[in-house]
């Protein structure tokens, strides 16, 4: 998350499009680094979501995850309107009623969809032999990200959107379910992940420098979602973290705040946060010395993130208290029932 939050300062903030010669190079350097964080989120979910026996898929936990979108979407609009009358109309507060519907947030609209998928995805990897469940995480590799990297021109190729598409996110979450039924991070040493790891990130850095100078450059973009180069990062970072043995102090305190990192997202991508607080609002970084660059970026990125986790912490506090999650949760399990009962009703009317 706090990559994202850095990536949001150097383009939404306008920090890369401000800057020129070796300050651009050292701010596209950070965000080449940064920019595997989504996919990074996607392989993560397939890491942890995938178990070797099959268990019910926790609706509630979508329940909570909805409330936590609603609460920000709505909350957010209501006080920008109140701070800015005549700035929000009926249109803007349908839309933040229904934040799915209305794409609110890109990420959490497409994960709905992977979230109904989860169960159906882990079933066909559980019923895959280990060879048979690397050979299609080769064949997504090298199908829907080599191949796009290098051969497609127009990255919306596959229906993928540039990476901002369920069907990216259901690929990721595969590829993440690969690295835990065949126990990838166990077999590939931490010297040799984090040497791929710089590979990944240098390449698409070094070609975007060499290119400058050279008469003839291939035209393709190694800078996105779907790309190679983006996906290995985000592999390999998973890989080297997955094997990281935090001391117990280190790992409450990562509990404590993990439940608040969606958070983040949440508030700083708001539409009106993000158009009226972070876009454009870090020029003034591409005006500082060079040595100073890196410094601002990542420090403006870090207050951004410290701020919105102890917003969505005191939030998770109020909510605990008022007993909202466990009003999701009871408001799921009605959902889910009458859901049942449909369906047991049309398979009766069809049957019969």
């Amino acid at each position: 998350m706090f990559l994202v939050v850095i990536l949001h300062v150097l383009g939404q903030g306008g920090v890369l499009a401000s800057t020129g010669g070796k300050e651009y190079y050292l701010c596209y350097f950070l965000e080449t680094f940064s920019f595997c964080a989504v996919d990074c989120y996607a392989i993560i979910s397939g890491y942890v979501g995938y178990k070797d026996n099959e268990k019910p898929l926790n609706y509630a936990k979508y329940g909570k995850m909805w409330i936590q979108v609603f609460f920000y979407s709505l909350v957010i609009t209501l006080i920008f309107g109140m701070i800015q009358p005549g700035a929000v109309g009926k249109k803007e507060i349908i839309h933040s009623l229904f934040p799915v519907s209305f794409n609110q947030y890109w990420y959490f609209t497409e994960y709905t969809a992977l979230f109904l998928m989860m169960p159906w995805i882990n079933k066909l990897i559980r019923g895959l032999s280990e060879r048979q469940t690397s050979v299609l995480a080769v064949i997504i590799i090298c199908v829907f990200s080599v191949y796009t990297t290098f051969f497609q021109r127009d990255k919306t190729g596959f229906r993928l959107s540039g990476g901002y598409s369920f069907i990216w996110l259901a690929l990721l979450y595969i590829i993440g379910c690969w690295l835990k039924k065949c126990r990838i991070p166990e077999k590939i040493k931490k010297k040799k992940a984090l040497i791929l790891l710089v590979f990944f990130v240098l390449i698409p850095f070094i070609y975007s420098v060499v290119s400058g100078f050279l008469p003839f450059v291939l035209d393709i973009y190694l800078i996105d979602y779907v790309s190679i180069f983006t996906l290995g990062t985000a592999i390999f970072l998973v890989i080297l973290f997955s094997q990281i043995k935090a001391p117990k102090p280190l790992c409450n305190i990562i509990k404590f705040f993990s439940p608040a990192a969606f958070g983040v997202y949440l508030i700083h991508e708001h539409p009106y946060i993000k158009n009226h607080i972070i876009t454009d609002k870090f020029l003034f970084i591409a005006d500082a010395s060079i040595w100073k660059i890196p410094l601002l970026v990542l420090g403006s990125a870090l207050a951004i993130f410290i701020l919105c986790l102890l917003i969505d912490r005191v939030r998770l506090f109020a909510f605990e208290k008022l007993k909202l999650n466990y009003i999701a949760v009871m408001i799921c399990d009605k959902l889910l029932n009458w859901m049942f009962k449909l369906i047991k009703w049309l398979k009766r009317l069809v049957l019969t």
